[in-house]
């Protein structure tokens, strides 16, 4: 199985598969030959693959904050795992300060923030 993190298909800030579909992707990638000729990027192509491939997708669109998912303005304080795209030094780190701040942490060993 792999997730799908945006409601337009798999995308490539954060690609979360399994051990089996990463095997079935390996052992399959001959199949997708013809897929290659398309101007996508990989997340793209990997999600189309996996689909001919028939591997499991599943639908999680909380594990990503991003504008190309229609996510306007990226909300940096909610709960998901990723957010994209901070192109700029400053974004990026007002960011990080917003989901550190307000960022729920599965543990002390995770947290750097008291």
């Amino acid at each position: 199985m792999y997730l799908v993190n945006c409601r337009f298909g798999l995308h490539g800030p954060i690609e979360v598969l399994s051990r089996e579909a990463v095997q079935m992707f390996v052992q399959g990638v001959d199949e997708c030959q013809s897929l290659r000729r398309h101007p996508w990027g990989e997340d793209k192509y990997l999600d189309h693959c996996l689909q001919r491939l028939g591997v499991r997708r599943v639908l999680e669109f909380q594990l990503l904050s991003e504008t190309a998912c229609g996510q306007e303005p990226v909300n940096c304080a909610s709960s998901n795992v990723a957010f994209h795209p901070f192109k700029g030094i400053q974004s990026y780190f007002d960011c990080w300060g917003q989901a550190m701040y307000h960022g729920n942490w599965p543990g002390d060993a995770l947290s750097t923030h008291e």
